[in-house]
């Protein structure tokens, strides 16, 4: 007759599987993780880190709800580990779900004030509140804690330029790039660098900067496409713009944020051609 395996044996049985999944994990073996972690699972639901793993594998699968339920029960395991209460806060924070994230942000520092993630969660839920300088805040505190956290350098750079503040927000790009070399920079961070040139007026450092990101981009990262070529809009490269455009076209043919980018860059040339210039003098043609 089948007996049931004791508890603490069924606990020891999962988590040998839970750490076959991390390892699938760490390689991106999605399939394979969700399988052993699964197979934890079945063996004992009092594993934080099977809940944890799975969690993880149906994020990338891109069941939400699965994802969130498992790591509000890893969380819930674990007595409230801060680093678990942080991703499950990012999860929420990605499903728009902002009081909640902000909760698990809190109970993360609760636990740990000196938790430079989430301290960075924090952050983030201050910025999609449009809170600006909490956010700020925010982030150097993470900063505090952990001087080389280029999402949160990033973060704080994006900031910045959006406060209107270029030089602050190159000054932390520099602080970053010390950091890393630049072939290792994220693109995001490069692009960035070029925002905060365009601003200060530093046109063709600003174009180098665009060339650098752009060469590193990935193939059907289209956010960064669509980026950089509303900055190259913007120092008058219509036309490196428009070939930019053209790769975003063949990865998401329908994307709305290209299509107006393209009218805007259409309309702008027409305003230059001889027809535009006619259509701009005629008033005081007529004034005279």
């Amino acid at each position: 007759m089948w007996k049931r395996q004791p508890l603490g044996e069924s606990l020891a049985s999962a988590r040998q599987f839970s750490l076959r999944g991390a390892e699938a994990l760490q390689q991106e073996n999605w399939g394979d993780a969700e399988g052993y972690f699964s197979e934890a699972l079945r063996q004992s639901g009092m594993d934080e880190r099977a809940h944890w793993g799975y969690a993880e594998a149906m994020w990338v699968k891109g069941d939400r709800a699965a994802a969130t339920r498992h790591m509000e029960e890893a969380v819930r395991l674990s007595g409230s580990n801060p680093d678990l209460s942080v991703r499950l806060g990012q999860m929420q924070l990605e499903q728009g779900k902002l009081d909640e994230a902000s909760r698990h942000a809190k109970i993360a520092l609760e636990n740990n004030r000196r938790h430079p993630g989430a301290w960075a969660l924090e952050g983030d839920v201050l910025v999609a509140w449009q809170r600006w300088d909490e956010a700020l805040a925010a982030y150097h505190r993470a900063l505090v804690y952990q001087p080389d956290f280029p999402a949160v350098q990033i973060a704080v750079a994006e900031l910045y330029q959006r406060m209107e503040r270029p030089q602050r927000a190159l000054a932390t790009l520099d602080r970053l790039a010390d950091q890393h070399s630049l072939d290792r920079m994220p693109v995001r961070a490069t692009w960035l660098r070029g925002e905060a040139l365009v601003s200060l007026g530093r046109t063709q450092e600003a174009s180098q900067m665009l060339d650098e990101a752009e060469r590193r981009l990935g193939q059907s990262d289209v956010e960064m496409m669509l980026a950089i070529a509303k900055t190259r809009f913007r120092i008058g490269d219509a036309q490196k713009s428009m070939d930019l455009l053209a790769k975003v076209d063949r990865i998401s043919p329908d994307d709305r944020n290209a299509a107006l980018l393209r009218e805007q860059i259409q309309f702008a040339n027409s305003q230059v051609t001889p027809a535009g210039l006619a259509r701009q003098v005629e008033p005081q043609d007529k004034i005279r």
